[in-house]
């Protein structure tokens, strides 16, 4: 039974698909990288892109078309890396790009990750974006974003307590420290 009408629970649970996307984006950068989120979560939500053209449109120009492919990701990937934005973007964009492609894999009509060699799609029907699901990818980008964090924070901390050992090693008796 629906509070709001089909069309609000529609753009309900699209909203919180994107936010999905983005959180994944977000963890994946924190947890694998040092670098700054923002392209990884740029990344994540990029493919959505394809949510605002007209639902008359067929395949590949609908929704899980195009922009959910392997070559829609490698040309994103490829337009930032050709930009000379920082270098660590086009990686995060990647891993952000990539994990869209992968969530959207668990639902029931699946991404056509092959396109244009083929316009089959993979997909396992694990309702990935609702319920269980959903709750469950939360928990591992929970997971990621602290572990991202301990990570970062000791390698920040061992880093310090190395190049301070260093100054310490570097300076003669009698030097002020600056």
């Amino acid at each position: 039974m629906s509070l709001l009408g089909p069309a609000l629970d529609h753009l309900a649970y699209l909203l919180f698909a994107v936010a999905t996307h983005a959180a994944v984006g977000y963890a994946l950068v924190v947890a694998f990288t040092d670098r700054p989120p923002r392209a990884g979560v740029v990344g994540a939500v990029l493919p959505d892109v394809d949510l605002l053209f007209p639902l008359a449109w067929a395949f590949p120009l609908n929704h899980r078309g195009l922009t959910h492919t392997l070559a829609f990701a490698a040309a994103v990937v490829a337009l930032v890396a050709a930009a000379r934005r920082p270098r660590w973007s086009a990686g995060a964009a990647a891993l952000g790009l990539s994990s869209h492609l992968l969530v959207d894999s668990f639902t029931k009509s699946g991404v056509a990750w092959l396109y244009p060699l083929t316009t089959e799609r993979v997909g396992v029907a694990a309702s990935i974006h609702s319920g269980w699901g959903a709750a469950l990818l939360w928990g591992v980008v929970a997971l990621g974003i602290v572990v991202g964090r301990r990570s970062t924070d000791a390698t920040e901390s061992a880093g310090g307590a190395v190049e301070a050992e260093a100054q310490d090693a570097s300076e003669t008796p009698g030097t002020p420290r600056r």
